[in-house]
């Protein structure tokens, strides 16, 4: 069955339009993991999937606090607070990338990466998905 057929087969199985897309686009990280688009898909699949891994792992150990109220700045948006930690981020990338020494182990790598999940929670945050409900 070729992708086109496969696709046409899929819209006619799912109604919901948002859970046909996701379908779809597991498709496209799963062809790319496959190395089936490439090897730069590939290695991007691959680092988004470990990367996104990562962003779970630590959300759930921090018990979805970036969702929260801040215990010490309740009057802070989830907003707010969220753009707060990128600004920290961003300073934090701004010194490693100047060559200041680091007194804590945490590479330009680990700073984008946490620059990125920052992002990512922002973009998905509850009052945006209204529908969403955390444990």
């Amino acid at each position: 069955m070729t992708t086109d057929e496969a696709t046409t087969e899929l819209h006619q199985a799912i109604d919901d339009p948002v859970e046909r897309q996701q379908v779809l686009d597991w498709r496209i990280v799963e062809d790319a993991w496959m190395g089936k688009r490439g090897p730069g898909q590939e290695r991007i699949a691959k680092a988004g999937l470990a990367w996104l891994a990562l962003l779970l792992r630590k959300n759930r150990d921090y018990g979805y606090s970036v969702w929260q109220e801040s215990v010490l700045a309740p009057e802070c948006s989830i907003d707010t607070a969220i753009r707060v930690r990128m600004s920290d981020k961003i300073s934090r990338l701004h010194n490693l990338l100047k060559g200041n020494s680091a007194e804590v182990a945490e590479s330009i790598n680990d700073t984008i990466r946490d620059l990125g999940a920052y992002c990512l929670l922002l973009l998905t945050r509850p009052d945006l998905q209204s529908q969403e409900t955390e444990p």
